[in-house]
């Protein structure tokens, strides 16, 4: 425990290198800009920027990519509050207090418990994520290949029948990430495979690049008639802080957002989305006045915001120790930190400590100037609200052109992320999930990988994957999770009937 506690001091003292701390003061202004921007979210800015980090070092620009993701989660409340319209989809819980507040005239109270919620529960996140993170890791380093393979297909499980929308439309956009994940060399053979000629295929789909057309272009694509619309309209506002008894005073709030962030953001998938509603309504439904919610009372802001930064400390611990994404944005993240040479996973708290837990000291300072930059800069957040589409759609555009072209200084990437962006917008407009498809393209030759060195090495034996309590634990907690979600929907079928 001792050598943890050095590790983490030496983390902190990285994260408090004056390059570090700009690095990070930039990310967490991006982020806030972008959550409060309906429309906008935290991976389509990350997998944006992402080739813009590729002359740093891999700690800085994690730390710009960190803030992006922990930014976005408080500045999407404040367009939930301000305009009734989320800017983030994990900030549509937010709406249900935030903006009746806000219609009594007390906007600046509410943006205060927003903010206040937010910060509280960024740090409890930042504390799972510290005291978790490194115990799991020294887990994850006994895991066998088999144990890998199904950790990596559990999540994908979890991706699909917890996502928006059908069990089997998540399914299936799961399959089409998998098949999209064997394009390229076979891991094993080294024979080329559904490469048609294209020699650019060979390497496997430039995942950047399909991140960059399914969070960036296929947005604009979907989100097209929005340029047409008028602006939306806003009052000024500030941040006006609660009294800190007030605060804590409701106290309940805080606890069930952050104890329901907690379970959820470790869960590979799940995301910020589910844990904010679960919290809200585990609050109203014991709440001894449960007509008050939707009036706008403090309560119903702070356990949707707690919850949602909770869940970013959370969501990056499977993404560190066995390189399993919690949600889309730590996806692109996994992504970030495989372009600059590591490969997040059971090892990577052993042969890349330095950098792991800079990330963590890092995480700890981009929480505390989160909090700072939204009370200094609410003015400058709030009126982006008012941006015209035909301004930031085409910019959009541009950085997503440039970022698949800096990525391999290649045409063909452009064409890639096009593709992708294309291929996004029909998948969102059939009610499938793009997440799932994204996660599946980057988990897809984990599983593959590990799935077949398993196979090898046992003979080609399918006991092997029952043979370890961890991948015997997994294949039942799959199996579970898919029967649940099915008695589930035979349930709403029949009440619907």
């Amino acid at each position: 425990m001792e050598g943890q506690f050095a590790q983490l001091a030496q983390g902190i003292l990285m994260a408090l290198q004056p390059i570090s701390l700009i690095y990070i003061i930039v990310g967490v202004f991006l982020g806030l800009f972008v959550g409060a921007i309906p429309g906008l979210s935290s991976p389509m800015a990350i997998t944006v920027l992402i080739p813009l980090t590729y002359p740093l070092g891999a700690l800085h620009a994690m730390y710009i990519l960190i803030g992006i993701y922990v930014g976005t989660k408080l500045g999407g409340s404040f367009a939930a509050i301000m305009v009734r319209t989320p800017g983030t989809p994990a900030a549509a819980c937010t709406v249900q207090d935030g903006y009746p507040m806000a219609k009594k005239g007390k906007a600046d109270l509410a943006l205060g418990y927003a903010t206040y919620a937010s910060t509280v529960g960024g740090l409890f996140g930042w504390l799972l994520l510290f005291t978790a993170a490194p115990m799991i890791a020294l887990v994850a380093v006994k895991l066998t290949n088999a144990d890998v393979a199904v950790f990596a297909f559990m999540g994908l499980i979890f991706v699909a029948t917890l996502s928006r929308g059908s069990m089997l439309k998540g399914l299936i956009s799961v399959a089409l990430g998998l098949l999209l994940s064997t394009i390229g060399m076979d891991p094993i053979t080294g024979l080329p495979r559904y490469t048609f000629g294209i020699t650019q295929l060979l390497g496997g789909l430039e995942f950047v690049s399909a991140m960059i057309g399914m969070f960036a272009i296929t947005v604009v694509f979907s989100d097209i008639n929005e340029v047409f619309k008028p602006k939306l309209k806003f009052i000024g506002a500030k941040i006006k802080l609660p009294k800190l008894k007030e605060f804590f005073k409701r106290w309940k709030a805080l606890a069930v957002g952050i104890m329901w962030g907690s379970i959820m953001g470790p869960i590979p998938g799940v995301g910020s989305v589910a844990s904010t509603w679960i919290s809200y309504s585990f609050l109203k439904n014991r709440s001894q006045h449960p007509e008050k919610f939707g009036t706008g009372i403090p309560e119903g802001i702070m356990a949707p915001e707690s919850s949602n930064n909770t869940v970013t400390g959370g969501a990056m611990i499977p993404m560190m120790t066995l390189g399993i994404p919690g949600d889309p944005s730590t996806a692109v993240m996994l992504g970030a930190l495989m372009i600059h040479g590591f490969r997040p996973g059971p090892l990577f708290f052993i042969e890349s400590s330095d950098l792991a837990y800079g990330i963590i000291g890092g995480m700890l300072f981009t929480n505390i100037f989160m909090f700072i930059i939204a009370l200094i800069s609410i003015g400058v957040f709030v009126r982006a609200l008012g941006y015209k589409r035909s301004v930031i759609f085409p910019l959009v555009l541009v950085m997503a052109v440039v970022g698949s072209y800096a990525n391999t200084n290649s045409l063909f990437s452009i064409w890639v992320a096009l593709g992708f962006g294309v291929l996004g917008y029909f998948v969102e407009k059939y009610g499938f999930s793009v997440p799932c498809v994204i996660l599946a393209l980057i988990l897809g030759p984990i599983i593959e990988e590990n799935m077949r060195l398993a196979l090898v090495l046992s003979r080609g034996s399918y006991l092997t994957f029952l043979k370890s309590w961890p991948s015997a634990i997994g294949i039942l907690l799959s199996i579970f999770i898919i029967l649940i979600e099915i008695f589930r929907e035979i349930k709403i079928g029949k009440n619907l009937a």
